[in-house]
């Protein structure tokens, strides 16, 4: 059995447990990320967070005496932005729509825009490539749906 890294950024990796299986393992291991418990896996490709950006961490397997462990150098985060900050209130009344898009755009190239715990309601947002958004645990985005009010992007491709 070996691990691979088929994924990662400055704070999470997706880790392959090769053990022949297609989407389960044939056995449920254990996590620890820099020796601290991370939860419990069985899948064949396992999403692991808790990683410190700009920095080689360990991420160990363990399955009673057996252990497998492998080292995931994440890239430094160079930014982050807490769209608290920019004027998101989380509290399920208030459109934070404007807000939480402020703060996506205001993000610079390989930053990270945080959404701290709370519900944010919110239209549509628009997103850009090399950033990175991350719902903490507890956070919740309640999409509108009064149509009228929705923003969009008008089709440009004409043809047949």
């Amino acid at each position: 059995m070996e691990t691979n890294v088929i994924w990662r950024n400055a704070r999470a990796a997706v880790i392959e447990l090769d053990d022949g299986g297609y989407f389960t393992c044939a056995d449920t291991w254990e996590i620890f990320v820099n020796d601290e418990p991370a939860g419990t896996t069985n899948t064949v490709e396992t999403y692991v967070d808790g990683l410190t950006p700009g920095k080689r961490n360990l991420v160990r397997f363990v399955c009673g005496e057996r252990e497998l462990s492998v080292g995931v150098t994440t890239p430094a985060e160079p930014f982050t932005i807490n769209v608290r900050d920019c004027g998101a209130k989380g509290d399920a009344e208030h459109d934070d729509t404007t807000n939480i898009q402020a703060a996506i755009m205001a993000c610079p190239k390989g930053g990270r825009v945080l959404i701290p715990a709370g519900s944010y309601r919110i239209k549509s947002l628009f997103l850009k490539s090399n950033i990175n958004i991350e719902l903490a645990e507890g956070a919740v985005l309640l999409a509108r749906h009064d149509r009228a009010s929705l923003a969009y992007i008008p089709g440009t491709v004409t043809g047949n």
